[in-house]
């Protein structure tokens, strides 16, 4: 099956039309991955950002150099994307990947997107909509869990 049919169900490519996705396609990678395979480690340099075509990752984040006591996040799905803020920040990573199940992802170099965000602007627009969408989505969703922490710690330190 050729990426574009692979592709074009994803939400995350859903609102790219078909001339748009075209485009994209040379700067896109596909990878598949086995089961308990660490994707990236907290700190890489790595600049890619990426999109989840099947499968799960658990994310982590550790307290300490040796990547000994890694704290559970959260569980990325089909459809997800993984890499967003190193992909437009520059920063190291900020937390460790590793495939839950097998996967198939689809990579998208930074380089690469800059570049051809010179030479075809409308789907890069396109898609730095889409990621900052999902990057608001997980703030609010960051800030509601928070919210709800320090409601049982008030409603705990009260007893």
């Amino acid at each position: 099956m050729a990426i574009l049919d692979e592709i074009k169900h994803l939400s995350f490519f859903s609102s790219l039309s078909l001339v748009q996705l075209q485009r994209l396609l040379p700067i896109i990678k596909k990878h598949e991955l086995a089961a308990q395979k660490t994707l990236l480690f907290e700190g890489d340099s790595n600049r890619s950002i990426y999109v989840i075509g099947s499968g799960e990752i658990e994310i982590y984040k550790y307290a300490d150099s040796n990547h000994s006591e890694g704290i559970y996040l959260t569980t990325l799905k089909t459809g997800e994307i993984f890499g967003e803020i190193s992909f437009i920040t520059g920063d190291s990573r900020s937390a460790t990947l590793v495939t839950a199940t097998s996967v198939i992802i689809y990579e998208i170099n930074k380089q690469d997107f800059d570049e051809l965000s010179y030479h075809h602007p409308a789907p890069t627009y396109s898609i730095m909509l889409k990621i900052n969408q999902v990057l608001c989505k997980r703030i609010r969703n960051s800030s509601d869990e928070f919210t709800e922490i320090m409601a049982s710690l008030q409603k705990a330190t009260k007893k």
